[in-house]
């Protein structure tokens, strides 16, 4: 592992930290008795009623025998002491479990609301089952984490401190040499967990991969099935699983042959020199054995807990880090964000202006793809823009919807430039129809509602129809309350084409960006969404991309690309009567597609 990436790493974990203090601070009201009562539970459950037992041997070995009085006196204080430390344990699970329940749903919409701010270029470089398994391991990492801080380590630091009370009245030297004792064992664990920690940062990374791998094989089962590729996937699966597994054993290898082999003789050591010091002090000064019985008690059971402090850290360890994954991958700021006080982008006319815009992929290393690239588009006005691949279309639409910035130049919708108004605004003015479109794993009726959240049903059914979808939606067994599967799986490539039409009709913004919306359309579908298509562009601006001519020759303006330029432009007679590159796509398109 590079320095560059443990460095990350640890900012991350430290940032993971502060955000869950951050939870703790917020709900301090729930979280400080959470804290305290289990501390002070166990003191009065497992350490006090050390000293009434104590008390009554004392009594005992000085009278020879106790008195029922006494006796009922001693079992009534013994109990009421242990029943004490119990309540105190339930009381912290009570105010425990509500901090959890809020900080955790806090927690998970924090995470989501992180993604939602990334732009496309981070989702399109990530596996969606990586930040998903991210995203869920930083709000439920919190639930164990805080269990371990409350019910463990701060129990376990108020436990030390009364018993080191308790101990120096018997002999300081007792308790000097419980924390000579603590300290050799806790900076020898701290030795291993730093040699550790660069493993188990690995480990989670190979982790999250393979996740990553696992919910792609899954996403794309019906390619998978299709190539026959089961055994290909698995043996792809299988590496990755094969290096997080090797990670894991030699995490696992540094804690148990190095680690424990430190802590068992120091554990064995630590109680042979409590038990060693506590008679002598005992002999020397004449101290009765109930008071070297609950010396040598409770040395053992703090030994005992110091002992434990290894695993509790390596719990601790692991969860902090697992959840530090989701951090460290939205750690960076995102490439596309508003800039400070933008406003909302306000239309009128819908007309679009590229002026000087000069644009190259981050990514690549040609030339600008677009260099003083100007284009108009007026209010109203209907552009049809084709072209061979990689000529810029969807380049412009991205540009226009800013999932991605320009280097140089800016574009402006009613001269407001997008570079400064804010990306919802920007998007909730734009009707936008992919080439593939994708659906939610949702009932059809809550997808075409997307367009506009409070839509009636009558509304949706309206704009199904204007998409010509509403007749195949009525023969689904569930109508418009059929799930459509991952991705709209369930439906054909027309179908769901046809959603996501009527999901921009019923959007009904002033801007309208088809790109290749009719693609996936058979000829008869194609023939009946037209005049759709046709009344949803009235009175709106509107950009089309295409490859079938036919979708583009009533267009207002035809622009032809090659190469992020402009070649030529014109109406689809205009066009012909140049004979020039427009001519000979028209002439030699095949199918009613362009050839490329």
């Amino acid at each position: 592992m590079t320095k560059k990436t443990d460095r990350v790493s640890r900012e991350a974990l430290k940032l993971t930290l502060k955000r869950y203090a951050n939870e703790y601070t917020k709900l301090k009201r729930y979280y400080i008795p959470a804290f305290i009562m289990p501390g002070i539970g166990s003191i009065l459950a497992l350490f006090a009623p050390t000293l009434v037992v104590s008390s009554m041997l004392t009594h005992f070995q000085k009278f020879g025998s106790i008195d029922q009085q006494s006796l009922l006196r001693y079992i009534a204080i013994f109990s009421l002491i242990w029943f004490s430390g119990e309540m105190l344990w339930r009381a912290s699970e009570w105010f425990n479990s509500r901090g959890q329940t809020k900080s955790m749903q806090n927690l998970y919409l924090e995470a989501l609301d992180e993604l939602l701010l990334q732009d496309i270029s981070f989702f399109n470089n990530s596996f969606a089952g990586s930040l998903t398994k991210r995203a869920l391991d930083y709000a439920r990492n919190f639930e164990d984490f805080t269990d371990k801080i409350g019910k463990n380590l701060i129990n376990l630091v108020v436990i030390f401190i009364f018993s080191f009370i308790i101990l120096w009245q018997f002999s300081p030297w007792i308790s000097l040499a419980l924390v000579f004792c603590f300290i050799v064992t806790f900076r020898g664990s701290l030795y291993f967990l730093k040699k550790r920690m660069p493993v188990v940062l690995e480990r989670n990374r190979a982790g999250n991969k393979a996740a990553g791998t696992l919910a792609d094989i899954i996403a794309n089962i019906f390619t998978v099935k299709m190539f026959g590729k089961e055994k290909y996937e698995h043996e792809k699966y299988a590496k990755d699983i094969n290096h997080f597994t090797k990670l894991q054993l030699e995490s696992r290898r540094i804690w148990n042959e190095k680690h424990d082999m430190f802590i068992s003789p120091m554990y064995v050591l630590t109680n042979a020199i409590g038990l060693t010091l506590a008679v002598y002090f005992g002999q020397r000064y004449g101290i009765e054995s109930a008071a070297i019985f609950v010396s040598f008690n409770y040395f053992g059971r703090i030994s005992k807990s110091l002992w434990e402090l290894g695993p509790l850290y390596q719990q601790l360890e692991r969860q902090i880090s697992d959840a530090a994954e989701h951090v460290q991958a939205i750690m960076h700021p995102p490439l596309i964000q508003d800039i400070e006080n933008a406003k909302k982008l306000i239309t009128s006319t819908g007309k679009i202006q590229f002026k000087e815009v000069v644009f190259n992929y981050s990514d690549s290393n040609s030339s600008n793809l677009f260099d003083n690239f100007n284009l108009t588009i007026n209010n109203g006005e209907k552009i049809g823009l084709i072209g061979h691949s990689g000529g810029g279309k969807s380049t412009i639409t991205k540009l226009l919807l800013r999932l991605m910035d320009v280097n140089s130049g800016s574009i402006l919708i009613d001269d407001q430039n997008i570079a400064n108004i804010t990306q919802s605004s920007l998007r909730n003015q734009i009707s936008y129809v992919p080439q593939e479109p994708l659906l939610f794993h949702r009932t059809i009726s809550e997808n075409i509602k997307y367009g506009r959240s409070d839509a009636l049903d009558g509304d949706i059914i309206t704009a199904s129809k204007h998409a010509h979808a509403h007749e195949f939606i009525e023969d689904l067994p569930n109508g418009y309350n059929t799930p459509v599967g991952e991705r709209g799986v369930k439906l054909s490539g027309g179908q769901k084409q046809r959603i996501a039409i009527a999901r921009a009709m019923l959007k009904d913004a002033p801007i309208l960006v088809l790109d290749e919306a009719t693609s996936a359309l058979d000829s008869e579908s194609e023939t009946l969404i037209q005049d759709a298509l046709w009344k949803l562009m009235e009175g709106r601006t509107t950009l089309v991309i295409a490859h079938r001519l036919s979708t583009i020759q009533k267009m207002d303006r035809i622009i032809v690309l090659d190469k992020g330029k402009i070649i030529e432009e014109g109406s689809h007679k205009e066009l012909l009567a140049k004979n020039g590159v427009y001519t000979k796509l028209w002439k030699h398109q095949s199918g009613g597609f362009i050839e490329e």
